[in-house]
């Protein structure tokens, strides 16, 4: 049963994560221009940035890159 409650617990989290990521981009996205207006009030540049709001991933690129490394590093079975 514990490890059912795990897996379970995992699927939440990462559905849970998706959901929330899809709710908050698509939130930035619909405010991009007051925010782009309110940046161009307090930053003073001649042409205010055309914001892009995107997933950053390179944190679970690292994560692999890291686990890859362990798996180089750590010596197979041999039989």
């Amino acid at each position: 049963m514990k490890h059912r409650q795990l897996r379970v617990n995992e699927v939440v989290k990462r559905e849970l994560s998706g959901i929330i990521t899809r709710s908050v981009i698509n939130k930035l996205e619909e405010h991009r221009v007051a925010l782009q207006t309110e940046l161009s009030r307090r930053v003073v540049l001649k042409y205010t940035p055309h914001l892009v709001f995107h997933l950053d991933t390179s944190i679970e690129r690292g994560a692999r890159v890291i686990e890859i490394m362990q798996e180089i590093e750590t010596p197979q079975d041999k039989e």
